[in-house]
């Protein structure tokens, strides 16, 4: 694994739990789309940021 890759599986952790704190449904519908929509926008925010992460370490 590189560093990008490292600093995505670091991240993701935090991002999930602030968006689950932030936008989790009223209910535990596991149907609802915002359960998807959550996951989806944890895994943009993993990749955008761990790769800004990666790229101050290198340089």
């Amino acid at each position: 694994m590189d560093d990008r890759e490292m600093a995505e599986l670091a991240a993701l952790p935090a991002i999930l739990q602030y968006l689950i704190d932030a936008r989790k449904p009223k209910h535990d519908d596991t149907n609802d789309p915002a359960w998807r929509q959550i996951f989806e926008d944890a895994n943009y925010f993993s990749q955008r940021f761990g790769g800004v992460y990666a790229r101050n370490k290198r340089d």
